[in-house]
């Protein structure tokens, strides 16, 4: 058993460490590596926008896109990772699924649309300049959150939004970087959920994929035996957190479970989210 002079010591280490993988989160170093799907991750990062729904519905085996979110530091040194995931064979029911709880969440939050210029890449006498084709191009710019799980990912037992690759330092350098200029590139960066992450790294399975041949270029292969857990918004900390209701906001989040078994709402209570309401009685 230790003594409180030792464990103390302890304590001091954790939270120092913490506090470094924060700073180094914050400072964006010059010899790191913006990350895409890694794959120890537990969850592959995508966004759902109507564009994104069309493009399933037309597909067989539809490509989801990985999205870094925009709070992550800009690093200088290039990208790692898998960008892409690929759905086999994904049912009717799944597509009809995703895109029903995307029109529900649009009753509550109405699509942003920004109008921007399309630009084409020209090549001159003066090198390769960017050049307005004359068309506009209309993106959403508030679609929804989507974290790919393993279908048996246990929310009542391990908190969503985290990572769980207890492998990460080692599969930065795998893509060819030194193991030292590594970093815990998370989505919810904080004291309380760091720890988590590592504490619980080694419970939680990776998400369950096919990967590429070559660590370069590529998709990343699921099937059904994945859910998506549909975010309204980027908040991440708030899905850590499990947090339910905003005081004195009278702003309530929901989350969906979306298989092609069916579409679960998801409440927060005490850190987890589940399927049943705080004021439920089953």
């Amino acid at each position: 058993m230790l003594d409180r002079n030792k464990e103390g010591q302890m304590m001091n280490r954790m939270f120092t460490g913490v506090a470094v993988v924060m700073l180094m989160q914050s400072s964006g170093p010059a010899d790191a590596s913006n990350q895409y799907f890694m794959p120890g991750d537990a969850f592959f990062h995508t966004v759902l926008t109507e564009d994104v729904l069309d493009r399933v519905d037309d597909q067989e085996n539809p490509v989801f896109e990985y999205d870094r979110p925009e709070f992550l530091p800009q690093m200088f040194c290039g990208y790692i990772g898998f960008q892409k995931l690929r759905y086999t064979k994904m049912s009717p029911a799944m597509k009809k699924n995703l895109r029903s709880v995307y029109d529900q969440l649009r009753e509550s939050h109405p699509k942003r649309v920004e109008i921007r210029r399309e630009m084409v890449t020209r090549q001159t006498d003066e090198g390769d300049i960017e050049a307005p084709t004359g068309k506009k191009l209309h993106i959403e710019i508030n679609g929804f959150s989507v974290l790919f799980y393993n279908a048996d990912f246990d929310m009542r037992k391990h908190r969503l939004a985290l990572k769980y690759n207890e492998g990460w330092a080692d599969e930065f350098a795998a893509w060819g970087h030194k193991r030292d200029h590594a970093i815990l590139e998370t989505f919810v960066p904080t004291k309380e959920a760091i720890p988590i992450d590592w504490r619980d790294g080694p419970a939680v399975g990776p998400l369950v994929a096919k990967l590429p041949a070559k660590n370069i270029g590529g998709s990343i292969e699921v099937d059904k035996r994945v859910m998506a857990i549909i975010i309204p918004g980027n908040d991440f900390k708030r899905v850590f957190n499990a947090q339910e209701n905003i005081p004195f906001s009278g702003r309530n989040m929901i989350l969906f479970a979306v298989s092609a078994e069916g579409v679960k709402k998801l409440y927060g209570n005490r850190g987890h989210w589940s399927d049943k309401s705080r004021g439920s009685k089953n």
